[in-house]
């Protein structure tokens, strides 16, 4: 009995050293990281090329200390790379908040929306419903209603409310496909109806 629980205090002791050992082995290797990615100068560097530097770094790190880390396995070495960024947050969060502002730098900016002001001339109604609308200088345009837009609900049942009426409507363009004529077709789908007077 007592040969046992000897072995059992024992496997429980090696389990629990070669945990310890292994956290520090992962805080050696994000110290390590960090300090070679600073060598890198990264600030002026895109996010794709800071990733791959910090993998260049963790690599180096693993191959340093002869991990046994499968780099051939994507899941483990993407694993690994997460139990190292989590450690390295601590040590060189500057590195994390390149990638974070090389982030919002690299979204595209929103396209402003276009308007059209003018009279409703017309109104085509088919598959989908068409605003004609005469701008002072007596340019017409064609306006597309694909689907719920800003001041769209006041219309739904009866858009033709809205002939003769002075508006604004945003909207954006858009490439139409059209079977019939077997070509696209530039669109001007409304976004929002800003003013009726």
């Amino acid at each position: 009995m007592k040969t046992n629980i000897l072995l059992l205090v024992a496997a429980f002791i090696l389990v629990a050293a070669n945990a310890f050992a292994q956290d520090d082995m992962l805080n050696t290797v994000a110290q390590e990281t960090c300090t070679c990615i600073n060598q890198k100068n990264v600030s002026s560097k895109s996010r794709k090329e800071i990733e791959m530097a910090l993998g260049l770094c963790i690599f180096e790190s693993i191959n340093k200390h002869k991990i046994d880390v499968d780099i051939s396995d994507e899941s483990a070495m993407e694993a690994y790379g997460q139990k190292i960024g989590i450690r390295m947050v601590g040590i060189c969060p500057e590195i994390f908040q390149a990638l974070v502002n090389d982030e919002q730098i690299q979204e595209p900016a929103k396209a402003p929306a276009l308007q059209i002001s003018g009279r409703v001339k017309a109104i085509e109604e088919g598959t989908l419903i068409t605003f004609i609308v005469r701008e002072d200088s007596g340019k017409e345009h064609k306006l597309v209603w694909y689907g719920y837009f800003a001041g769209s609900d006041e219309y739904k049942e009866n858009p033709k409310l809205l002939i003769g009426k002075q508006v604004t409507f945003s909207y954006k363009e858009i490439e139409t496909f059209f079977p019939k004529a077997k070509t696209y077709i530039n669109s001007k789908e409304i976004i929002s109806l800003d003013s009726v007077k």
